[in-house]
Order: C-alpha cells, then sequence, then structure tokens
C-alpha cells in the first residue's frame, strides 16, 4: 500500500466578493423567485425546442 501525505497547512480560499451590479442583480432574482416568478428547467427546454 502507497503512503498518503496530509498537508499540515492548507493555502486559504479565496472568496466571491460581487460587485455593486451583481449584489443589485441577485437581489432582484431572490425577490423574483419568492415571488413565483421562475421557470423550470423543463420550461426553458421546451421554450429553445431542446428534445433530451
Amino acid at each position: 500500500m502507497g503512503t498518503i501525505t496530509i498537508p499540515k497547512k492548507i493555502k486559504s480560499v479565496k472568496t466571491f466578493k460581487p460587485t455593486q451590479a451583481e449584489r443589485k442583480a441577485l437581489q432582484r432574482a431572490r425577490k423574483n423567485f419568492s415571488n413565483g416568478e421562475c421557470l423550470t428547467l423543463d420550461e426553458i427546454k421546451h421554450d429553445l425546442e431542446i428534445d433530451n
């Protein structure tokens, strides 16, 4: 059986920092979703005429 080496220190992970425009878009999307204004994947496929 081989040897497994576990690193002692894990490098920090960069976090996502949205711009002001992205924050507004996300807020708008959440509001639309809570109001039921969204499409299912099946509806999108039907609109795009995708068979699978």
